[in-house]
């Protein structure tokens, strides 16, 4: 866990200096075992203003991916139709798959879904429209990752 204070730091609030009333955090990690790839690191913050309850921060995640310099011809047995989506997403793998994650483009985990199959359906038509990114975890143990968006018209 890590903290931050900021004593006596006197930000104008958001309806008096909207851009002035931003703060902005930066930090490194380092990790005190290796991290493998496709290792998943999930974030929240607790953000206090005065004396007020915390802003609790929506998830981010961090997939951890490592490259080799060699691409891989992994959407040869891979497919995902329709794109771009509105009400379903279809998911066709040459592999099993275990878990479908779908991430937003800010990095935070909007779906998850068990699967066991090597094909499964995911329900899109509450997403807004947008890109996202689906994360599969297959049975093998390799990983499929994606971009596809989601238009409703």
């Amino acid at each position: 866990m890590v903290e931050w204070f900021f004593d006596d730091i006197m930000l104008p609030d958001s309806t008096t200096d909207l851009v002035g009333s931003q703060g902005f955090v930066k930090f490194r990690i380092r990790p005190v075992q290796p991290v493998l790839a496709g290792t998943v690191i999930e974030n929240t913050a607790n953000i206090y203003f005065d004396f007020n309850p915390p802003v609790i921060t929506e998830p981010s995640v961090l997939v951890a991916e490592f490259s080799t310099g060699i691409t891989a011809d992994a959407a040869s047995d891979f497919v995902l139709a329709p794109v771009p989506a509105s009400d379903q997403l279809r998911i066709v793998s040459g592999t099993m798959i275990d878990v479908v994650t779908i991430l937003a483009m800010d990095g935070r985990s909007i779906a998850r879904q068990r699967v066991s199959s090597t094909t499964t359906t995911l329900v899109v038509s509450a997403f807004p429209s947008g890109t996202y990114f689906l994360i599969t975890n297959n049975a093998d143990g390799s990983m499929y990752r994606a971009p596809f968006t989601v238009v409703h018209y």
